[in-house]
């Protein structure tokens, strides 16, 4: 009898250290680039941007809050567009993708919105990422193409900060909302 419960304990202490041996090690892997399957590191977000030429497709935004004028491509196709080259997380994945677009920053700047303290990035399916004024930084862009393919229509306009989680970063952008 003696044996017996000591062999269960024995028993159940090496399962306990394979078990937390095997979560510390499943904790610690390094991410995968999915596209490529190839080993980034752990959590190393980089992105590059490039000032490219680039024709913005058709779009239209509207505005709330303290602000009502729509934001068109013609408003803003004088604007400096961008490549980006980023290294997106969705905190479980790192993916390299290239995007395509503007510096929300510099439409704002370009439209003279300068009284809100938030903006509200809002999504046609009912998703929406808010920002705090002193947030809105050269690092948050509207994208209009990802990887050399344009968003369709009725998905034009995406939200990039590639140095969030991909959480902040929201597709199908219809409405801006000012506070």
């Amino acid at each position: 009898m003696k044996k017996k419960i000591i062999y269960i304990i024995i028993l159940t202490a090496l399962v306990s250290s394979l078990i937390t041996v095997f979560v510390y090690w499943l904790i610690n892997q390094p991410k995968v680039n999915c596209s490529n399957n190839k080993i980034i590191g752990n959590g190393d977000i980089k992105y590059e941007i490039k000032e490219i030429t680039y024709n913005i497709p058709s779009f239209s935004l509207s505005t709330q809050g303290l602000y009502f004028s729509p934001i068109i491509k013609e408003t803003i196709e004088n604007l400096q567009t961008y490549e980006i080259l980023a290294d997106t997380s969705d905190d479980i994945y790192i993916y390299h993708n290239s995007y395509k677009g503007i510096k929300v920053k510099d439409i704002i700047e370009l439209l003279g919105y300068n009284d809100y303290n938030k903006i509200i990035f809002k999504s046609n399916n009912g998703l929406q990422v808010t920002y705090l004024r002193e947030d809105i930084t050269d690092d948050i862009f509207f994208v209009f193409e990802k990887d050399d393919i344009k968003y369709p229509k009725d998905k034009e306009v995406n939200l990039l900060n590639p140095l969030l989680s991909s959480s902040y970063n929201i597709n199908n952008i219809k409405t801006i909302y000012f506070e």
